[in-house]
This record gives structure tokens, sequence and C-alpha cells, in this order.
């Protein structure tokens, strides 16, 4: 499969693709976008003088700023569901996916964020999460990387009933 790897595939020299998290890894990605949202929510209090009363504010201004909209598409045929990840702005090689049983997580932080943009259009991290009504088999997922973002594909576990 020219252009695609499975989950548990060895490097290779093709472009950096997004990296696959495992599930108990999920509370240190969580972690990681409070410390992002937090520390730019710090700025502004920082910025103001340190006034105290805008705490809400400061966070969800961070979170506007910081968290950039991605574009998702599913697709289902014969067993399978394709997720397109539309990364604007963003690398494949600069995010984690999170594959769940019903679920699939993306997250993708950039440590140095381009700066000539203004500050309040410059997204650092990218964060959504797609729910999935039927439970997908994680271990024979595969990603394919295309133009401007990449597809998951996931094998839906059969509900044993016949079609």
């Amino acid at each position: 499969m020219k252009g695609s790897r499975a989950l548990k595939s060895k490097k290779t020299h093709q472009a950096a693709g997004p990296q696959i998290v495992v599930r108990n890894r999920l509370a240190d990605l969580s972690e990681s976008i409070y410390q992002t949202i937090a520390h730019r929510a710090y700025e502004f209090y920082e910025a103001r003088g340190c006034e105290h009363g805008h705490d809400l504010e400061d966070w969800l201004r961070a979170e506007t700023e910081l968290q950039s909209r991605v574009n998702v598409n599913v697709t289902e045929s014969a067993g399978l569901a394709i997720v397109h990840f539309e990364l604007a702005g963003f690398a494949a090689g600069e995010t984690k996916v999170v594959i769940e049983p019903r679920r699939i997580i993306l997250w993708g932080k950039k440590e140095h964020p381009d700066q000539q943009e203004s500050e309040e259009t410059s997204h650092a991290a990218i964060l959504r999460v797609v729910d999935l009504p039927y439970e997908i088999d994680s271990a024979k997922a595969a990603v394919t990387l295309k133009d401007g973002g990449f597809d998951v594909t996931l094998r839906r576990v059969s509900s044993g009933r016949s079609n």
C-alpha cells in the first residue's frame, strides 16, 4: 500500500505522518493541552498588569487563539470507516492520533509557531475529537498521508449480525 502505513509499522524515510498514541498516554496529552492553554492565559493576565477578575475571559481567549479549527470528513463503506483530517497550517508529523474503540482524538502542537502572523491569528495547537456510532478495531487502523492532511482507515468491529 504505497503512501500508507499500518499503526505498528517501522520508521521509513517517507514524509513524517501523525504519531499514533497508545490509549494510556491520553492523560499526558490532556495535561499538555491544559498546560499550553494555561500558559497563554497567564500571559494575558500579565499583559493586563496582573489585574484579577478576568480568568475565564483569559482562558477562553487562549483556547480560541491556540486551537485551530480542524475539518473532518467521515466516509463509510463495506465495514470500513475513513476519517479524513484537514490540517491547515500543520504538518502531519506535528500531530498525534489516539484511537479508542468508539472515537478518534487528534492533537497537534507546534513547538515554535510561525510568528509572521499576528499573535491573535497564530495557532499553536489543534484538538479534535471524533465520536463514532460503532466500535472499531484499533489494531487494524492505517494512516495515509494526503495533500493538506491525512486519512485514518478503520475497520468496524462485526456486530455478530449477518447483513
